[in-house]
Protein backbone atom coordinates (compact mmCIF):
# COMPACT_ATOMS: atom_id res chain seq x y z
CA UNK A 1 0.00 0.00 0.00
CA UNK A 2 1.42 3.45 -1.14
CA UNK A 3 0.59 7.19 0.39
CA UNK A 4 -2.16 7.81 -2.55
CA UNK A 5 -3.40 4.41 -1.55
CA UNK A 6 -4.02 5.17 1.95
CA UNK A 7 -5.30 8.93 1.27
CA UNK A 8 -7.62 7.42 -0.97
CA UNK A 9 -9.01 4.84 1.41
CA UNK A 10 -8.93 7.35 4.37
CA UNK A 11 -9.42 10.93 3.01
CA UNK A 12 -10.33 12.30 6.53
CA UNK A 13 -8.85 14.80 9.06
CA UNK A 14 -8.27 12.53 11.78
CA UNK A 15 -6.71 9.96 9.57
CA UNK A 16 -4.14 12.95 7.90
CA UNK A 17 -4.07 14.17 10.88
CA UNK A 18 -2.42 11.20 12.75
CA UNK A 19 -0.51 10.61 9.66
CA UNK A 20 1.38 14.10 9.78
CA UNK A 21 1.38 14.14 14.09
CA UNK A 22 3.66 10.39 13.20
CA UNK A 23 6.01 12.05 10.87
CA UNK A 24 6.40 15.11 13.30
CA UNK A 25 7.09 13.14 16.41
CA UNK A 26 9.73 10.90 14.27
CA UNK A 27 10.95 14.33 12.91
CA UNK A 28 11.56 16.04 16.09
CA UNK A 29 13.06 13.15 17.22
CA UNK A 30 15.56 13.20 14.52
CA UNK A 31 14.02 10.17 12.23
CA UNK A 32 12.97 11.68 9.30
CA UNK A 33 15.67 10.71 6.72
CA UNK A 34 13.84 7.60 6.61
CA UNK A 35 11.38 9.09 4.31
CA UNK A 36 13.13 12.17 2.92
CA UNK A 37 12.89 10.72 -0.26
CA UNK A 38 9.52 9.01 0.15
CA UNK A 39 5.99 10.70 -0.47
CA UNK A 40 5.47 11.32 3.83
CA UNK A 41 8.20 14.24 2.92
CA UNK A 42 5.61 16.45 2.47
CA UNK A 43 4.41 15.50 6.09
CA UNK A 44 8.29 16.88 7.79
CA UNK A 45 7.59 20.25 9.24
CA UNK A 46 8.94 22.77 7.15
CA UNK A 47 12.08 23.28 10.00
CA UNK A 48 13.27 19.78 9.47
CA UNK A 49 12.50 20.03 5.66
CA UNK A 50 14.65 22.74 5.27
CA UNK A 51 17.08 22.53 7.66
CA UNK A 52 20.06 19.38 8.13
CA UNK A 53 17.91 16.47 8.53
CA UNK A 54 19.64 15.12 11.82
CA UNK A 55 20.65 17.90 14.09
CA UNK A 56 23.75 17.75 16.69
CA UNK A 57 21.33 17.46 19.19
CA UNK A 58 19.91 14.63 17.58
CA UNK A 59 23.79 12.99 16.90
CA UNK A 60 24.31 13.42 20.57
CA UNK A 61 21.49 10.38 21.53
CA UNK A 62 22.22 7.20 20.13
CA UNK A 63 19.41 6.34 17.49
CA UNK A 64 17.66 3.16 19.90
CA UNK A 65 17.00 6.02 22.35
CA UNK A 66 15.77 8.38 19.71
CA UNK A 67 13.22 5.66 18.34
CA UNK A 68 12.46 4.64 21.93
CA UNK A 69 11.32 8.15 23.05
CA UNK A 70 9.33 8.45 19.66
CA UNK A 71 7.36 5.15 20.62
CA UNK A 72 6.62 7.01 23.69
CA UNK A 73 5.52 9.97 22.64
CA UNK A 74 3.30 8.34 19.67
CA UNK A 75 1.29 6.13 22.45
CA UNK A 76 -0.12 2.75 22.58
CA UNK A 77 0.45 1.21 19.89
CA UNK A 78 3.99 2.13 19.67
CA UNK A 79 5.06 1.28 22.92
CA UNK A 80 3.35 -1.99 22.03
CA UNK A 81 5.38 -2.26 19.17
CA UNK A 82 8.69 -1.68 21.13
CA UNK A 83 7.57 -4.47 23.58
CA UNK A 84 7.12 -6.77 21.32
CA UNK A 85 10.63 -5.84 19.33
CA UNK A 86 12.33 -5.91 22.81
CA UNK A 87 11.52 -9.77 22.87
CA UNK A 88 12.46 -10.29 19.31
CA UNK A 89 16.77 -10.31 18.88
CA UNK A 90 16.13 -12.18 15.88
CA UNK A 91 14.43 -9.24 14.70
CA UNK A 92 16.73 -6.04 15.39
CA UNK A 93 20.22 -5.70 17.41
CA UNK A 94 20.80 -6.00 20.80
CA UNK A 95 21.33 -2.27 21.52
CA UNK A 96 17.66 -1.71 20.08
CA UNK A 97 16.28 -5.10 22.15
CA UNK A 98 18.01 -2.97 25.58
CA UNK A 99 16.31 0.14 24.78
CA UNK A 100 13.06 -1.26 23.91
CA UNK A 101 13.15 -3.24 27.33
CA UNK A 102 12.49 0.36 28.63
CA UNK A 103 8.97 1.08 27.20
CA UNK A 104 6.39 1.23 30.65
CA UNK A 105 2.55 0.36 29.58
CA UNK A 106 1.40 2.57 31.55
CA UNK A 107 -1.22 5.61 31.87
CA UNK A 108 -3.27 7.66 33.58
CA UNK A 109 -6.75 6.42 34.41
CA UNK A 110 -9.56 7.64 33.01
CA UNK A 111 -12.97 8.50 34.95
CA UNK A 112 -16.03 6.00 34.91
CA UNK A 113 -18.18 8.48 32.97
CA UNK A 114 -15.83 7.90 29.90
CA UNK A 115 -16.22 4.45 30.03
CA UNK A 116 -19.81 4.16 30.68
CA UNK A 117 -20.49 3.73 27.29
CA UNK A 118 -18.24 0.78 26.64
CA UNK A 119 -20.13 -0.62 29.83
CA UNK A 120 -23.63 0.04 28.13
CA UNK A 121 -22.72 -1.20 24.96
CA UNK A 122 -21.92 -4.31 25.85
CA UNK A 123 -24.03 -5.20 28.64
CA UNK A 124 -26.68 -2.80 27.91
CA UNK A 125 -26.58 -1.71 32.00
CA UNK A 126 -24.92 0.94 33.62
CA UNK A 127 -22.62 -0.88 36.25
CA UNK A 128 -24.15 0.45 39.43
CA UNK A 129 -27.20 -1.81 37.80
CA UNK A 130 -25.55 -4.67 37.06
CA UNK A 131 -23.13 -4.63 40.49
CA UNK A 132 -24.35 -4.40 43.88
CA UNK A 133 -21.33 -2.16 44.75
CA UNK A 134 -18.76 -0.41 41.64
CA UNK A 135 -15.58 1.35 42.77
CA UNK A 136 -15.55 4.38 40.01
CA UNK A 137 -11.63 4.68 41.30
CA UNK A 138 -9.71 2.56 39.17
CA UNK A 139 -7.49 -0.16 41.00
CA UNK A 140 -4.95 -0.51 37.99
CA UNK A 141 -4.36 1.33 34.55
CA UNK A 142 -2.96 0.44 31.38
CA UNK A 143 -2.90 1.71 27.32
CA UNK A 144 -5.64 -0.27 26.69
CA UNK A 145 -7.82 -1.16 29.94
CA UNK A 146 -8.53 -0.26 33.39
CA UNK A 147 -9.73 -2.31 36.53
CA UNK A 148 -12.21 -1.79 38.94
CA UNK A 149 -13.73 -3.69 41.91
CA UNK A 150 -17.17 -4.44 42.29
CA UNK A 151 -19.51 -6.95 44.32
CA UNK A 152 -22.28 -9.20 42.56
CA UNK A 153 -25.95 -8.85 44.09
CA UNK A 154 -24.76 -12.44 45.60
CA UNK A 155 -22.14 -10.79 47.56
CA UNK A 156 -19.60 -12.03 45.84
CA UNK A 157 -16.10 -9.64 44.89
CA UNK A 158 -15.27 -9.45 41.65
CA UNK A 159 -13.04 -7.01 39.46
CA UNK A 160 -13.99 -5.35 36.33
CA UNK A 161 -12.15 -5.52 33.51
CA UNK A 162 -13.10 -2.50 31.15
CA UNK A 163 -11.71 -1.60 27.79
CA UNK A 164 -10.65 2.11 26.93
CA UNK A 165 -13.39 4.45 24.99
CA UNK A 166 -12.08 3.94 21.23
CA UNK A 167 -9.16 3.01 21.88
CA UNK A 168 -9.77 -0.20 19.60
CA UNK A 169 -10.05 2.69 16.25
CA UNK A 170 -6.93 4.25 17.66
CA UNK A 171 -5.01 0.96 17.15
CA UNK A 172 -6.38 0.07 13.93
CA UNK A 173 -5.91 3.62 12.35
CA UNK A 174 -1.57 3.50 13.52
CA UNK A 175 -1.67 -0.61 12.58
CA UNK A 176 -2.63 0.54 8.81
CA UNK A 177 -0.06 3.60 9.26
CA UNK A 178 2.39 1.16 10.30
CA UNK A 179 1.99 -1.34 7.13
CA UNK A 180 2.65 2.05 5.28
CA UNK A 181 5.67 2.95 7.25
CA UNK A 182 6.99 -0.86 6.01
CA UNK A 183 6.02 -0.97 2.60
CA UNK A 184 7.97 2.42 2.30
CA UNK A 185 11.20 1.32 4.24
CA UNK A 186 11.33 -1.93 2.09
CA UNK A 187 10.77 0.66 -1.17
CA UNK A 188 13.41 2.97 0.23
CA UNK A 189 15.41 0.85 1.86
CA UNK A 190 15.92 -2.54 0.44
CA UNK A 191 18.94 -3.42 2.93
CA UNK A 192 16.07 -3.29 5.14
CA UNK A 193 14.11 -5.90 3.20
CA UNK A 194 15.67 -9.20 5.15
CA UNK A 195 14.37 -7.93 8.62
CA UNK A 196 10.70 -8.44 6.38
CA UNK A 197 9.59 -5.38 8.04
CA UNK A 198 5.92 -5.63 6.31
CA UNK A 199 5.86 -9.50 8.02
CA UNK A 200 6.65 -7.83 11.55
CA UNK A 201 3.96 -5.51 11.56
CA UNK A 202 1.65 -8.10 10.08
CA UNK A 203 2.13 -10.48 13.27
CA UNK A 204 2.33 -7.26 15.40
CA UNK A 205 -1.25 -6.43 14.14
CA UNK A 206 -2.88 -10.00 14.51
CA UNK A 207 -1.79 -10.02 18.11
CA UNK A 208 -3.10 -6.44 19.06
CA UNK A 209 -6.44 -7.20 17.69
CA UNK A 210 -6.02 -10.14 19.97
CA UNK A 211 -5.00 -8.54 22.77
CA UNK A 212 -8.65 -6.08 21.96
CA UNK A 213 -10.78 -8.78 21.83
CA UNK A 214 -11.22 -10.00 25.59
CA UNK A 215 -13.23 -12.80 24.61
CA UNK A 216 -10.37 -14.43 23.51
CA UNK A 217 -8.58 -14.04 27.06
CA UNK A 218 -11.79 -15.35 28.48
CA UNK A 219 -11.33 -18.40 26.75
CA UNK A 220 -7.13 -18.33 27.50
CA UNK A 221 -7.97 -18.23 31.25
CA UNK A 222 -10.34 -21.63 30.81
CA UNK A 223 -7.95 -23.60 28.59
CA UNK A 224 -5.32 -22.81 31.77
CA UNK A 225 -7.48 -23.27 34.26
CA UNK A 226 -8.72 -26.51 32.78
CA UNK A 227 -4.93 -27.99 32.50
CA UNK A 228 -4.39 -27.46 36.19
CA UNK A 229 -7.28 -29.28 37.16
CA UNK A 230 -6.16 -31.75 40.17
CA UNK A 231 -3.96 -29.10 41.19
CA UNK A 232 -5.62 -27.62 44.25
CA UNK A 233 -2.80 -25.00 45.17
CA UNK A 234 -3.08 -23.36 41.67
CA UNK A 235 -5.07 -20.47 41.42
CA UNK A 236 -6.64 -19.00 38.02
CA UNK A 237 -9.63 -16.56 38.05
CA UNK A 238 -12.97 -17.70 37.92
CA UNK A 239 -14.96 -15.98 35.15
CA UNK A 240 -18.48 -14.30 35.68
CA UNK A 241 -19.31 -15.45 31.35
CA UNK A 242 -22.69 -13.72 31.69
CA UNK A 243 -21.29 -9.83 32.08
CA UNK A 244 -18.04 -10.79 29.54
CA UNK A 245 -17.96 -9.63 26.45
CA UNK A 246 -15.44 -7.76 23.82
CA UNK A 247 -14.48 -5.12 25.94
CA UNK A 248 -15.40 -6.23 29.38
CA UNK A 249 -14.16 -9.11 31.30
CA UNK A 250 -15.61 -10.03 34.93
CA UNK A 251 -13.35 -12.54 37.22
CA UNK A 252 -13.68 -13.32 40.97
CA UNK A 253 -11.40 -11.17 42.82
CA UNK A 254 -8.42 -13.44 44.54
CA UNK A 255 -6.72 -11.58 47.57
CA UNK A 256 -3.48 -12.07 48.40
CA UNK A 257 -0.17 -10.48 47.66
CA UNK A 258 2.83 -10.48 44.89
CA UNK A 259 5.10 -13.72 45.26
CA UNK A 260 7.70 -11.52 46.09
CA UNK A 261 6.93 -9.65 49.09
CA UNK A 262 8.99 -11.76 51.36
CA UNK A 263 7.93 -10.47 54.50
CA UNK A 264 4.37 -10.46 54.18
CA UNK A 265 4.81 -14.21 53.50
CA UNK A 266 6.95 -15.52 56.01
CA UNK A 267 4.58 -13.46 57.99
CA UNK A 268 1.92 -15.60 57.07
CA UNK A 269 4.40 -19.01 57.73
CA UNK A 270 4.61 -20.13 53.97
CA UNK A 271 7.79 -21.87 52.80
CA UNK A 272 9.32 -19.51 50.60
CA UNK A 273 10.71 -22.63 49.12
CA UNK A 274 8.16 -24.64 48.33
CA UNK A 275 6.77 -21.61 46.47
CA UNK A 276 9.77 -21.28 44.28
CA UNK A 277 9.15 -25.22 43.65
CA UNK A 278 5.63 -24.54 42.88
CA UNK A 279 6.29 -21.74 40.94
CA UNK A 280 8.80 -23.54 38.54
CA UNK A 281 6.21 -26.68 38.73
CA UNK A 282 3.69 -24.09 36.88
CA UNK A 283 5.38 -23.07 34.03
CA UNK A 284 7.25 -26.05 33.37
CA UNK A 285 4.55 -28.27 33.13
CA UNK A 286 2.39 -25.57 30.73
CA UNK A 287 5.56 -25.47 28.23
CA UNK A 288 6.82 -29.26 28.25
CA UNK A 289 3.52 -31.18 29.31
CA UNK A 290 0.55 -28.76 28.43
CA UNK A 291 1.57 -27.12 24.98
CA UNK A 292 0.13 -23.69 26.28
CA UNK A 293 1.64 -21.83 28.44
CA UNK A 294 1.09 -17.54 29.87
CA UNK A 295 2.98 -15.15 27.92
CA UNK A 296 3.37 -12.36 30.15
CA UNK A 297 4.24 -13.79 32.99
CA UNK A 298 6.07 -11.12 35.80
CA UNK A 299 5.83 -10.48 39.37
CA UNK A 300 2.89 -8.40 39.10
CA UNK A 301 0.88 -11.50 37.84
CA UNK A 302 1.77 -13.87 40.36
CA UNK A 303 -0.02 -13.70 43.48
CA UNK A 304 0.44 -15.85 46.60
CA UNK A 305 -2.92 -16.14 48.65
CA UNK A 306 -2.58 -16.83 52.33
CA UNK A 307 -3.28 -20.22 52.60
CA UNK A 308 -0.34 -20.27 49.99
CA UNK A 309 -1.80 -20.60 46.98
CA UNK A 310 -0.46 -19.46 43.71
CA UNK A 311 -2.45 -17.29 41.60
CA UNK A 312 -1.56 -16.38 37.93
CA UNK A 313 -3.74 -12.89 36.30
CA UNK A 314 -3.74 -11.65 32.89
CA UNK A 315 -3.95 -13.59 29.68
CA UNK A 316 -4.18 -11.34 27.08
CA UNK A 317 -1.47 -13.58 25.70
CA UNK A 318 -0.89 -17.02 25.77
CA UNK A 319 2.33 -18.74 24.14
CA UNK A 320 1.97 -22.04 22.62
CA UNK A 321 3.85 -25.13 21.72
CA UNK A 322 3.13 -27.77 18.78
CA UNK A 323 4.89 -31.05 19.42
CA UNK A 324 8.22 -30.36 17.66
CA UNK A 325 8.76 -27.06 19.91
CA UNK A 326 8.05 -29.15 22.85
CA UNK A 327 10.43 -31.87 21.93
CA UNK A 328 12.86 -29.27 20.54
CA UNK A 329 13.08 -27.55 23.60
CA UNK A 330 12.98 -30.61 25.25
CA UNK A 331 16.40 -31.42 23.69
CA UNK A 332 17.95 -28.34 23.98
CA UNK A 333 17.33 -28.47 28.37
CA UNK A 334 19.38 -32.16 27.66
CA UNK A 335 21.78 -30.33 25.54
CA UNK A 336 22.43 -27.67 28.21
CA UNK A 337 22.38 -30.04 30.73
CA UNK A 338 24.99 -32.62 29.51
CA UNK A 339 26.76 -29.64 27.28
CA UNK A 340 26.04 -31.04 24.16
CA UNK A 341 26.39 -27.40 21.79
CA UNK A 342 25.70 -29.60 18.62
CA UNK A 343 22.53 -30.78 19.91
CA UNK A 344 21.59 -27.06 20.72
CA UNK A 345 22.74 -26.02 17.58
CA UNK A 346 20.43 -28.82 15.29
CA UNK A 347 17.48 -27.95 17.74
CA UNK A 348 17.50 -24.51 17.08
CA UNK A 349 18.05 -24.64 13.26
CA UNK A 350 15.45 -27.21 13.19
CA UNK A 351 12.47 -25.16 15.11
CA UNK A 352 13.79 -22.14 13.60
CA UNK A 353 13.49 -20.49 10.25
CA UNK A 354 17.09 -19.82 8.29
CA UNK A 355 16.85 -17.08 5.52
CA UNK A 356 19.96 -17.92 4.50
CA UNK A 357 22.74 -20.24 4.38
CA UNK A 358 24.30 -21.39 7.70
CA UNK A 359 27.54 -22.61 8.51
CA UNK A 360 26.50 -25.07 11.33
CA UNK A 361 30.03 -25.66 12.25
CA UNK A 362 30.54 -22.12 13.37
CA UNK A 363 26.96 -21.43 14.74
CA UNK A 364 27.57 -24.65 17.20
CA UNK A 365 31.11 -22.73 17.90
CA UNK A 366 29.66 -19.58 18.67
CA UNK A 367 26.61 -21.41 20.92
CA UNK A 368 29.62 -22.91 22.87
CA UNK A 369 31.16 -19.54 23.36
CA UNK A 370 27.72 -18.15 24.65
CA UNK A 371 26.82 -20.51 26.84
CA UNK A 372 30.43 -22.07 28.58
CA UNK A 373 30.49 -18.90 30.58
CA UNK A 374 27.49 -19.80 32.37
CA UNK A 375 28.58 -23.20 32.52
CA UNK A 376 31.30 -22.33 35.06
CA UNK A 377 28.34 -21.11 37.30
CA UNK A 378 26.77 -23.99 39.75
CA UNK A 379 23.22 -25.54 38.25
CA UNK A 380 21.53 -23.37 41.32
CA UNK A 381 23.38 -20.15 39.80
CA UNK A 382 22.65 -20.53 36.07
CA UNK A 383 19.92 -19.13 34.65
CA UNK A 384 18.78 -20.99 31.89
CA UNK A 385 15.93 -18.47 30.57
CA UNK A 386 19.33 -15.93 30.29
CA UNK A 387 21.02 -18.51 28.31
CA UNK A 388 17.78 -19.27 25.84
CA UNK A 389 17.66 -15.34 24.88
CA UNK A 390 21.67 -15.11 24.45
CA UNK A 391 21.60 -17.91 22.20
CA UNK A 392 18.65 -17.23 20.40
CA UNK A 393 20.00 -13.43 19.88
CA UNK A 394 22.84 -15.29 17.54
CA UNK A 395 19.73 -15.48 15.17
CA UNK A 396 20.45 -11.83 14.26
CA UNK A 397 23.96 -12.47 13.14
CA UNK A 398 22.87 -15.80 11.35
CA UNK A 399 19.43 -14.51 9.72
CA UNK A 400 17.42 -16.83 11.04
CA UNK A 401 14.32 -16.49 11.69
CA UNK A 402 13.15 -17.73 15.79
CA UNK A 403 9.27 -18.43 16.21
CA UNK A 404 7.74 -15.95 18.91
CA UNK A 405 7.01 -18.42 20.72
CA UNK A 406 10.34 -19.21 21.83
CA UNK A 407 11.21 -15.96 23.25
CA UNK A 408 7.89 -15.86 25.02
CA UNK A 409 9.33 -18.99 26.86
CA UNK A 410 12.33 -17.68 27.30
CA UNK A 411 10.72 -14.65 29.28
CA UNK A 412 8.60 -16.59 31.25
CA UNK A 413 12.18 -18.10 32.18
CA UNK A 414 13.97 -15.41 33.36
CA UNK A 415 10.95 -14.29 35.24
CA UNK A 416 10.04 -17.62 37.63
CA UNK A 417 14.20 -18.01 37.75
CA UNK A 418 14.06 -14.13 39.19
CA UNK A 419 11.53 -15.19 41.50
CA UNK A 420 12.40 -18.61 42.32
CA UNK A 421 16.38 -17.20 43.63
CA UNK A 422 14.07 -14.51 45.66
CA UNK A 423 12.49 -16.82 46.98
CA UNK A 424 14.82 -19.72 47.66
CA UNK A 425 19.36 -19.43 46.46
CA UNK A 426 18.98 -22.65 45.78
CA UNK A 427 16.92 -22.84 43.31
CA UNK A 428 16.76 -24.84 40.03
CA UNK A 429 14.64 -24.71 37.07
CA UNK A 430 16.63 -27.46 35.55
CA UNK A 431 15.97 -29.87 37.89
CA UNK A 432 12.38 -29.18 37.80
CA UNK A 433 12.49 -29.84 33.98
CA UNK A 434 14.61 -32.52 34.15
CA UNK A 435 11.55 -35.20 34.84
CA UNK A 436 9.26 -33.80 32.38
CA UNK A 437 12.38 -33.90 29.56
CA UNK A 438 12.98 -37.74 30.66
CA UNK A 439 9.19 -38.03 30.28
CA UNK A 440 9.06 -36.60 26.86
CA UNK A 441 12.67 -38.65 26.19
CA UNK A 442 10.67 -41.73 27.02
CA UNK A 443 7.87 -41.06 25.12
CA UNK A 444 9.77 -40.47 21.74
CA UNK A 445 11.09 -43.85 22.16
CA UNK A 446 7.85 -45.65 22.95
CA UNK A 447 7.51 -47.80 19.97
CA UNK A 448 3.32 -46.90 19.77
CA UNK A 449 4.57 -43.68 19.35
CA UNK A 450 7.46 -44.32 16.61
CA UNK A 451 4.77 -46.05 15.00
CA UNK A 452 2.38 -43.51 14.62
CA UNK A 453 5.60 -41.16 13.29
CA UNK A 454 6.45 -43.26 10.86
CA UNK A 455 2.88 -43.85 9.57
CA UNK A 456 2.33 -39.67 9.59
CA UNK A 457 6.31 -39.72 7.78
CA UNK A 458 4.81 -42.69 5.19
CA UNK A 459 2.03 -40.59 4.10
CA UNK A 460 3.82 -37.17 3.91
CA UNK A 461 6.25 -38.93 2.03
CA UNK A 462 3.87 -41.12 -0.44
CA UNK A 463 1.92 -37.55 -1.08
CA UNK A 464 5.05 -35.82 -2.19
CA UNK A 465 5.97 -38.51 -4.30
CA UNK A 466 2.45 -38.42 -5.89
CA UNK A 467 2.80 -34.81 -6.98
CA UNK A 468 6.23 -35.06 -7.82
CA UNK A 469 5.96 -35.85 -11.55
CA UNK A 470 2.87 -33.30 -11.65
CA UNK A 471 5.59 -30.45 -10.46
CA UNK A 472 8.24 -31.18 -12.31
CA UNK A 473 6.34 -30.85 -15.28
CA UNK A 474 5.35 -27.47 -14.11
CA UNK A 475 8.53 -26.89 -13.59
CA UNK A 476 9.59 -27.91 -16.99
CA UNK A 477 6.81 -26.17 -18.92
CA UNK A 478 8.23 -23.01 -17.03
CA UNK A 479 11.53 -23.49 -17.65
CA UNK A 480 11.13 -23.84 -21.25
CA UNK A 481 8.56 -20.71 -21.34
CA UNK A 482 10.32 -18.50 -19.30
CA UNK A 483 13.77 -19.49 -18.61
CA UNK A 484 15.38 -20.08 -15.09
CA UNK A 485 17.04 -17.08 -13.44
CA UNK A 486 20.28 -18.01 -10.82
CA UNK A 487 20.78 -15.51 -8.49
CA UNK A 488 24.63 -15.76 -7.56
CA UNK A 489 26.41 -13.89 -4.47
CA UNK A 490 29.48 -12.53 -4.47
CA UNK A 491 30.77 -14.84 -1.93
CA UNK A 492 29.86 -17.66 -4.29
CA UNK A 493 30.85 -16.33 -7.69
CA UNK A 494 34.48 -17.72 -7.38
CA UNK A 495 33.45 -21.04 -6.22
CA UNK A 496 31.16 -21.54 -8.83
CA UNK A 497 33.74 -20.43 -11.75
CA UNK A 498 36.08 -22.92 -9.83
CA UNK A 499 33.51 -26.29 -10.00
CA UNK A 500 32.43 -25.23 -14.17
CA UNK A 501 36.16 -25.44 -15.05
CA UNK A 502 36.73 -28.32 -13.15
CA UNK A 503 33.31 -29.39 -14.97
CA UNK A 504 34.40 -28.48 -18.08
CA UNK A 505 37.63 -30.55 -17.90
CA UNK A 506 36.10 -33.48 -17.04
CA UNK A 507 33.71 -33.43 -19.50
CA UNK A 508 36.88 -33.31 -22.06
CA UNK A 509 38.39 -36.12 -20.26
CA UNK A 510 35.28 -38.15 -20.13
CA UNK A 511 35.16 -37.81 -23.83
CA UNK A 512 38.59 -39.14 -24.24
CA UNK A 513 38.22 -41.81 -21.91
CA UNK A 514 35.18 -43.10 -24.05
CA UNK A 515 36.79 -42.82 -27.22
CA UNK A 516 39.84 -44.63 -25.77
CA UNK A 517 37.39 -47.33 -24.58
CA UNK A 518 35.27 -47.39 -27.77
CA UNK A 519 38.49 -48.21 -30.15
CA UNK A 520 39.95 -50.73 -27.87
CA UNK A 521 36.81 -52.69 -27.97
CA UNK A 522 36.26 -52.26 -31.99
CA UNK A 523 39.92 -53.61 -31.91
CA UNK A 524 39.52 -56.65 -29.55
CA UNK A 525 36.64 -57.50 -31.46
CA UNK A 526 38.58 -57.13 -34.99
CA UNK A 527 40.78 -59.58 -33.43
CA UNK A 528 44.65 -57.34 -33.63
CA UNK A 529 46.96 -59.45 -35.30
CA UNK A 530 49.63 -57.78 -32.75
CA UNK A 531 49.68 -60.12 -29.08
CA UNK A 532 51.91 -60.74 -26.62
CA UNK A 533 50.95 -64.20 -25.63
CA UNK A 534 46.91 -64.66 -25.38
CA UNK A 535 46.94 -60.68 -25.15
CA UNK A 536 45.97 -58.52 -28.01
CA UNK A 537 48.28 -55.31 -27.19
CA UNK A 538 46.62 -52.41 -29.20
CA UNK A 539 42.97 -53.04 -27.65
CA UNK A 540 44.87 -53.09 -24.14
CA UNK A 541 47.07 -50.42 -24.16
CA UNK A 542 43.97 -48.46 -25.15
CA UNK A 543 41.71 -50.23 -21.86
CA UNK A 544 44.74 -49.72 -19.98
CA UNK A 545 45.33 -45.85 -20.70
CA UNK A 546 41.64 -45.78 -20.35
CA UNK A 547 41.62 -46.82 -16.89
CA UNK A 548 44.74 -44.37 -16.18
CA UNK A 549 42.84 -41.59 -17.09
CA UNK A 550 39.49 -43.13 -15.38
CA UNK A 551 41.44 -42.77 -11.93
CA UNK A 552 42.61 -38.90 -13.03
CA UNK A 553 39.00 -38.10 -13.49
CA UNK A 554 37.78 -39.72 -10.39
CA UNK A 555 40.75 -38.04 -8.30
CA UNK A 556 39.88 -34.78 -9.71
CA UNK A 557 36.11 -34.82 -9.09
CA UNK A 558 36.45 -35.83 -5.13
CA UNK A 559 35.82 -32.64 -3.11
CA UNK A 560 38.37 -30.27 -2.54
CA UNK A 561 37.81 -28.48 1.14
CA UNK A 562 34.31 -27.27 2.35
CA UNK A 563 32.76 -24.64 0.56
CA UNK A 564 30.97 -22.18 3.45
Amino acid sequence: MDLNQLLTLHRTYKSLGRLRQIVAVLSRHGLSQFFQTSPLAKFIPLRRRFLRALSSEDEAVPLPRRIRQAMEELGPTFVKLGQMLSMRPDLVPPGFVEEFQRLQDAVNPLPYDQLKPVFLAELGKDAKEVFATFTEKPIASASIAQVHDAVLPSGERVVVKLQRPDIEKTIELDLEILALLADLLMKYFPALEVLNPAGVVEEFSRAMRRELDFRLEANNMDTIRANFTGMPMVRIPKLVRELSGRRVIVMERIDGVKVTDLETLRQWGLDPVALAGLGADIVIKQVLKDGVFHGDLHAGNILVTRQGEVALLDFGVLGRMDKKLTRGIAMIFVGLMEQEFGVIAEEILDLCQPRDYTDIAQFERDIRNTVLPHMGLSLSQLNVGIVLLEVFGLAFKYRIRVPQDLFLLARSLVTIEGIGRALDPKFDVLEVGSKYTKDLVQQQLDPEMLRKEALVLGRTYLKMAGQFPYQFRAFANRALTDGIRVDVSDRDRDWILKRQERAAHGLGLGIVIAALLGSSTVLYVMDSSLRVGPIPVLPALGAAAAAFLGLFFIAGMLPRGRHR
